[in-house]
């Protein structure tokens, strides 16, 4: 059992400078031993707004007030209580009763999204405490860590004084991966008049400028690659399609050719960094190119499927 008292605006439990009293005994500790560890006479002497903090490992408390024995509400923390000085007596604070589920993110995960988790958390449990704040550890190497999580509460004994409580939350990093962080959806040619004449089409809409970002987060940065695939011919309404290969991939000047069913690389990359973006103004990046004197149209929407590949294998 522990006093803690502050002069200041912020009370912190367990900060072992605002610790008045404390008293603590294992199972074999004589009672009158406990007891004199309480301050001169057994009297620890106590202002409102001083919080008593009570752990015990068999969840074995009670509570008397004025004399009279108290209910003991359920708690998700069973084996704390904490209890507030007032005028009118203790007060039993919510503040360390929060339970946060183990946290697993990727190395190189921007904290603030780690953060927001944890808020969104704090607002989920507990609607009447702010978060004073939230110290992360190293996120970029692997293991198991903890999130340190300090949340407060106004005082109700003590005008202008706020009680804080540190909570540890487990978290563990993991390895890293290669991943897409923003890809096009999908590709609109728009309409196109085909009059025999040779024909490259731009893309159109919102991806007439192409953007691809990828994420590296894995801790030893090996060089990887980027494949795509077209994975069927372009396909009408009714089914049918085009047999001769008509889509492509313009990169540093250097042109791709699609085929049905076969990956085509379009970029090897070794820069070892974490974030990449590369931007395809509408004449880069994917197009489509009809040869001249090339009728095999209907008056149609043609629709087709690709796949981006990111590989890692060393290049």
């Amino acid at each position: 059992m522990a006093l803690y008292s502050s002069g200041g605006a912020m009370l912190t439990i367990y900060d072992q400078k605002q610790l008045a009293a404390e008293m603590t005994a294992k199972g074999d500790t004589p009672k009158q031993q406990l007891l004199d560890q309480w301050g001169k006479n057994r009297i620890a002497p106590t202002n409102p707004g001083d919080v008593l903090a009570v752990e015990h490992a068999e969840n074995k408390v009670s509570w008397m007030q004025d004399g009279v024995a108290q209910n003991m509400p359920k708690r998700l923390n069973k084996k704390e209580w904490l209890f507030e000085v007032t005028d009118k007596g203790y007060r039993l604070l919510d503040l360390n009763q929060m339970v946060f589920p183990a946290l697993t993110f990727e190395n190189h995960t921007d904290p603030s999204k780690v953060e927001q988790v944890v808020r969104n958390e704090v607002a989920k449990q507990q609607t009447s405490v702010k978060v004073e704040s939230i110290d992360m550890p190293d996120l970029k190497t692997v293991g198991k860590k903890k999130i340190k999580l300090k949340v407060s509460q106004a005082s109700v004994a003590k005008n202008n004084q706020r009680i804080a409580y540190v909570y540890e939350i487990p978290i563990e990093v993991t390895e890293g991966s290669l991943s897409f962080v923003q890809m096009p959806k999908v590709i609109d040619f728009g309409s196109v008049r085909i009059d025999g004449k040779r024909i490259e089409v731009p893309r159109v809409g919102d991806q007439s400028t192409m953007t691809i970002k990828v994420r590296d987060g894995r801790s030893r940065k090996t060089s990887w690659t980027l494949d795509v695939q077209q994975q069927s011919p372009l396909t009408d309404s009714k089914q049918r399609t085009v047999k001769q290969s008509l889509l492509f991939f313009r990169e540093d000047a250097h042109e791709y050719p699609l085929k049905v069913g076969t990956n085509q690389r379009i970029k090897k990359v070794s820069n070892a960094q974490i974030d990449h973006s590369f931007t395809y103004d509408p004449q880069a990046g994917l197009l489509l190119r009809i040869p001249e004197n090339m009728f095999d149209f209907s008056a149609d929407t043609y629709d087709f499927k690709l796949q981006w590949t990111l590989g890692d294998t060393p290049v």
